[in-house]
């Protein structure tokens, strides 16, 4: 525990050396100077109590730094919104490493010349720019989970770590775009998760600048993508709010679904200390939420979510379960239609274990004799 402290509060110095280099780019006034000071005091604060494991009143502190750099930022002088981009990445790296230890944060709100993410730029030149072009899109569509953070150990925090790939090998080859794993795993829909989606536009840029040559054109290929892209923000993971059935559904989570899970998914993702891909399905709350990845239920959209994907063998990765057989094609297609219904509940408690959700489920549908009759198989496995 204590390595670990150490190696996560050398991460911390990192975020905060960020904002130092930034703040020598130039001069704001004096009030935004004693604003910027204090700032940078309460960072360092932060980042002690983080290092000793108060995590969450660490969290408490960065959500009140947050809001400081927020109205800092609502000037949306180019200058000041310059000598914000490191504190900004910082920001956002402080929250992937909170969001590690359980501690919630409110989304990060930095304003620009427009809510939505800008539109790319055309070259001037005929060739794609990757600082105004390239790291825009990277950053909208997978900052979240590959620039503030380095999941499944692929880290676009910068081109060098970009280019660097994963441990599997590299995912862009200069001039060809088409054998880069990339491309592959947007065209697939693999990539990105959560609900975010790579337009045809901004598909058709990234293939362009791969095949002419993925060419950096700014001078430290360390600078991290958040810099180079300030007014662009991480998109948002899809926000998946629990919906109670109305009656009219042909596919009951409870008695249809829930079992599956229990059966097939729950001791990876639910009995563990720490469960597979920090997804936990412990509870219909837990499934909707998701792990690493984002919701993997998305309501109405069974062909995009990610937990219909896993279970045919086209998310990624391995197909789940894993280490057993696949889930019969007609136990799959229930699925869907249940995540065509609205993704809606029909049990209980939406954070009851979904092993009782399933077995109350079960209890009205059985008879007594039946259920005795389970209660002593499940006696003799115990027994075994």
């Amino acid at each position: 525990m204590a390595q670990r402290l150490i190696t996560l509060a050398l991460v911390w110095v990192v975020v905060l050396g960020s904002w130092f280099s930034v703040v020598s780019l130039a001069a704001p006034t004096k009030e935004q100077r004693t604003e910027i000071n204090l700032i940078r005091k309460d960072l360092l604060k932060a980042g002690n109590l983080y290092s000793q494991g108060k995590f969450k009143e660490s969290g408490r502190l960065i959500g009140q730094i947050q809001g400081r750099v927020e109205k800092l930022a609502t000037t949306k002088d180019p200058v000041v919104l310059r000598l914000m981009a490191g504190t900004i990445a910082g920001l956002k790296k402080a929250h992937a490493l909170l969001e590690i230890e359980g501690v919630e944060l409110p989304a990060l709100k930095i304003p620009s010349a427009t809510d939505s993410p800008p539109t790319p730029p055309k070259p001037t030149d005929g060739k794609v720019s990757f600082v105004k072009q390239v790291a825009p899109i990277l950053v909208s569509k997978c900052g979240r989970c590959h620039v503030n953070t380095a999941r499944g150990m692929f880290s676009m925090a910068n081109f060098e770590t970009l280019m660097k790939g994963t441990p599997e090998g590299v995912v862009i080859f200069p001039k060809d775009a088409d054998g880069s794993r990339i491309i592959e795993v947007i065209e697939s829909g693999d990539m990105p998760r959560g609900g975010l989606k790579v337009a045809p536009d901004e598909m058709s840029l990234l293939k362009k600048w791969i095949n002419e040559g993925a060419i950096y054109d700014a001078e430290s290929k360390q600078t991290n993508l958040a810099t180079l892209a300030p007014n662009t923000k991480a998109g948002e993971l899809a926000k998946v709010e629990v919906m109670q059935a109305t009656g009219k559904e042909t596919v009951s989570f409870s008695a249809d679904i829930a079992p599956v899970l229990v059966r097939n998914c729950v001791n990876c993702h639910g009995l563990a200390r720490r469960p597979s891909g920090r997804f936990d399905l412990n509870s219909f709350q837990a499934l909707l939420r998701g792990g690493q990845s984002g919701p993997p239920v998305l309501p109405g959209k069974p062909a995009d979510s990610l937990l219909v994907k896993k279970l045919k063998g086209t998310g990624g990765g391995q197909q789940m379960p894993l280490q057993k057989p696949p889930l019969p094609t007609p136990v799959i297609a229930k699925i869907e239609k249940w995540i065509a219904e609205g993704a809606k509940f029909d049990g209980p408690d939406p954070s009851q274990a979904m092993s009782q959700v399933a077995a109350l489920a079960r209890a009205k549908m059985v008879s007594h004799e039946q259920l005795s009759a389970d209660r002593a198989k499940l006696a003799q496995q115990n027994w075994r």
